[in-house]
């Protein structure tokens, strides 16, 4: 299974010049740009030619590009070399550094890389402003593995118990993580309290709220009607087995026959329109469904990185009223302080808004590619429907014409 490249580039700040920070690599815009929430299909930054990508989203295709503004530290790909030790499944990389062209290789689990994604979203590295994209989930095992846990399972004392008692089991009051949930809850409730200083930030917070709403609800509701359509498919399958073996007696001799060889008919068909059912689900599961589910996570992103600058914001506000409050004693600590919040929030904020826009270009650009991906399958799935009917009534007809000619 090999992933494509992915580019780890760096900010032009100089406290960025030695980390690696995952983002795209797009060269920032002037301060003069329009909000980003203004951001569509028609805006300048997009492309004019057939291409739905903008220029400033072209990912170069050689690690030796000239840009002198904007260049990435290394390159890295996944190898198709995967080994498994127990439930540990370990990855191999190779990760070459651009300016020297050193290649590394390095293997790593799902575990690294959940230490770093955690890692660069604390604040501890001093990396307000960034959008991280979301950690994808982690591979399920492969099927031994399924095997042997399910095997497990049904062993079980407590499922056992569950299963056989007619009595439930004692009800034990469960203790759910929410703690820091509601924490966080609380703080990104705060930060939303007041009004935003800059007007442009003002307006993505509302777009943000009302936009991660949206798309959690439209993912949810998507995902139900995958999970209807798969249920109609297990039924149909059901079906088309229950029609197989019910059968008569004398299974080939008079009417018994002739039932029974179009029950059979009829299943074949069941199976065939299960089939196409399972292929528009699997189409509309790997286009919109990998869009929305990308997406909604990637909010939860943007979101931080908001609350992040407000916080920092608010900090900045305080330490301001502070100075002009301060007694004369301390005039020289409170404006060291309150510079020092200021440089942070000012250089948060210009690299939230180069954030933020680039959160805009890709949703666009990739929506607009999962629409047409998600368009082709639903018309090649329809393509094979229509041809499934069209064999199963020829089926059907030969059925009933030799029971006719008979």
């Amino acid at each position: 299974m090999s992933l494509n490249e992915v580019w780890f580039p760096y900010h032009q700040a100089s406290e960025f010049n030695e980390k690696c920070i995952p983002a795209s690599s797009i060269t920032g815009d002037s301060e003069d740009n329009k909000s980003s929430s203004t951001e569509g299909p028609d805006s300048p930054d997009q492309s004019s030619s057939a291409s739905p990508i903008p220029p400033s989203m072209m990912i170069p295709s050689s690690p030796l590009h000239t840009s002198t503004d904007f260049q990435p530290l290394y390159s890295v790909r996944f190898t198709d070399h995967i080994t498994k030790n127990g439930d540990i499944i370990k990855y191999r990389l190779n990760v070459r550094r651009i300016k020297d062209l050193t290649i590394i290789t390095i293997d790593r689990e799902y575990g690294d890389f959940e230490y770093l994604h955690h890692a660069l979203s604390t604040t501890s590295g001093n990396i307000e402003g960034i959008c991280l994209p979301p950690l994808p989930l982690k591979p399920s095992t492969d099927p031994h593995s399924a095997e042997a846990r399910a095997k497990k399972t049904s062993t079980n004392a407590f499922l056992k118990e569950f299963l056989e008692n007619s009595e439930p089991p004692l009800r034990a009051k469960i203790k759910k993580g929410l703690f820091q949930s509601v924490l966080h809850n609380l703080d990104y409730r705060k930060c939303l309290a007041g009004p935003d200083l800059d007007e442009t930030f003002q307006k993505e917070r509302d777009w943000l709220q009302k936009y991660t709403t949206n798309i959690k609800k439209t993912c949810e509701t998507y995902h139900q009607l995958i999970n209807c359509r798969l249920r109609l498919a297990n039924q149909l399958s059901n079906l088309s087995h229950i029609a197989s073996v019910s059968v008569g007696e004398k299974r080939n001799i008079g009417i018994n026959g002739d039932i029974n060889r179009l029950t059979s008919k009829f299943s074949v068909c069941l199976i065939d329109d299960s089939t196409v059912i399972e292929s528009l689900i699997a189409s509309e599961d790997i286009t919109l469904g990998v869009y929305l589910d990308l997406y909604s996570n990637y909010t939860d992103s943007v979101n931080d990185m908001m609350m992040k600058r407000t916080t920092l914001m608010i900090e900045y506000d305080n330490a301001s009223k502070a100075l002009t409050k301060a007694k004369l004693s301390k005039i020289g600590a409170a404006k060291v302080a309150k510079d020092t919040l200021e440089n942070r929030y000012s250089d948060c904020s210009h690299l939230a808004k180069t954030e933020l826009k680039r959160f805009h270009q890709r949703r666009i650009t990739e929506m607009k590619e999962a629409i047409v991906f998600y368009a082709e399958g639903q018309v090649k799935a329809a393509r094979e429907a229509s041809g499934g009917l069209k064999k199963a009534m020829e089926r059907l007809k030969i059925g009933i014409s030799c029971r006719t000619g008979s």
